[in-house]
């Protein structure tokens, strides 16, 4: 996920703000109990790709990094 440099930004209201963390935080939870099954899967040797592991994990972290981002955006005003 490419995003923009946080100078630009488009400011929006506080309620669109709150929805787009409550909907990304569930969007992460999605994502960490997939990687939490594809790991499972990893060890049992039953994966039939073992990158997907990799890029499961990858995509989390950016969702958790944007949402960090978020919550430090709402806080700072």
């Amino acid at each position: 996920i490419r995003r923009p440099p946080r100078s630009t930004l488009s400011s929006s209201s506080a309620a669109s703000d709150v929805y787009k963390r409550q909907e990304l935080a569930a969007r992460v939870q999605e994502q960490a109990e997939q990687v939490m099954t594809l790991r499972l899967q990893l060890n049992s040797r039953k994966l039939d790709n073992p990158l997907s592991y990799r890029e499961a994990k990858r995509e989390l972290a950016r969702m958790k990094t944007v949402l960090n981002e978020l919550r430090r955006s709402a806080a700072e005003e």
